[in-house]
């Protein structure tokens, strides 16, 4: 078990005013598509397009015509295309996440507010999984243990392609722009503007869920796999708020690799990320993650679409998480399960 502090490139600061940050010009009270369906009564999303023109666009995420259809007790069809995106998933998976791309008119019609593109994770192979599954359980996880993130609903879809229909889910990601409304913060991106400050114990608790759920697939400099929430008048240092988990140990996804840069093989096996000083900072956060266990292993048991295997599977791995915290925090920093 191995324990590495990476080079300390961030300075934390509570209170202190950030660098310069990007604004977002399209705050609004206006309810957005994504708030729409939120409200809806176990919608079913229908999508009707051509599979060879996807494919033909996949690389460099070309829109495409598509029928797309949203349903509960009343059917509306909405104008839209959509496309491929993504970096790693786009090239590995048999069916590659998708990006919905509302027609602006049409939005505009509807009432909702101007956000018009919408991130839809899709079910990566052809194969009986729950990868899909598992990963919408991590972002539920996620709420339990910070206010900062990501809405997302899992919706029943269908797929008509060439007269036949494959039925799946698909999560639905809220709009980062939006997040940051909802929150009544601004997003920076750092790689137009540098992040030098950061809030402390918000990145202390990022670490140590990253280290409970086993994600090694982020990077804070460059705001891989992380966003940046900040507040114009500087009352606070930059939020690092983390999503798109299919690489952690906890969906456990059979394209899954760690980068050959870190000490595991497997990203099963938990890594610690860590760019404080002093790893005893950590310590004081003990008690708020203990303190949610029963509740995050009762999200786990109440699941719907997971089996009682899989069921069984991501709670001896959270287990494992509890037990290994005090050793981890003691200077034990790498475990596999």
């Amino acid at each position: 078990m191995k324990f590495l502090i990476l080079p300390f490139l961030l300075l934390f600061c509570i209170g202190c005013k950030p660098g310069p940050e990007t604004k977002e010009e399209d705050r609004s009270d206006q309810e957005t598509f994504f708030n729409w369906v939120s409200k809806l009564n176990d919608p079913i999303l229908d999508i009707t397009f051509s599979w060879d023109s996807l494919m033909h666009h996949r690389e460099e995420e070309g829109l495409i015509d598509a029928e797309v259809v949203i349903s509960d007790e009343e059917v509306q069809e909405l104008k839209a295309q959509i496309s491929t995106r993504g970096q790693h998933r786009k090239k590995h998976c048999d069916f590659p996440p998708l990006k919905l791309v509302l027609d602006k008119d049409f939005v505009k019609q509807q009432g909702w507010a101007k956000g018009r593109k919408y991130k839809l994770v899709t079910d990566c192979t052809e194969e009986e999984d729950d990868f899909l599954y598992r990963e919408k359980l991590v972002y539920d996880l996620q709420k339990i243990h910070s206010p900062y993130f990501l809405e997302t609903i899992l919706v029943p879809v269908r797929y008509h392609l060439r007269g036949t229909v494959i039925e799946g889910h698909v999560i639905l990601i809220e709009r980062e722009e939006d997040m940051a409304d909802r929150l009544d913060f601004d997003l920076q991106d750092p790689t137009k503007n540098p992040i030098k400050l950061i809030h402390q114990e918000v990145y202390e608790k990022l670490v140590l869920f990253q280290y409970m759920i086993g994600n090694t697939d982020w990077n804070l400099t460059r705001g891989h796999n992380i966003l940046w929430l900040t507040k114009e008048d500087g009352s606070t240092s930059p939020i690092s708020v983390p999503y798109d988990f299919d690489q952690c140990g906890l969906v456990n996804a059979s394209y899954a690799q760690p980068y050959p840069s870190l000490p595991i093989k497997h990203v099963r096996e938990r890594f610690l990320q860590y760019r404080g000083k002093d790893k005893l900072a950590l310590q004081q956060h003990l008690d708020f993650f203990t303190a949610r266990r029963e509740q995050t292993l009762q999200v786990v048991a109440e699941s719907p679409h997971l089996t009682d295997g899989s069921k069984a599977d991501i709670s001896r791995y959270l287990d494992a998480f509890y037990l290994q915290l005090e050793d981890m925090l003691s200077g034990l920093g790498a475990s596999t399960l």
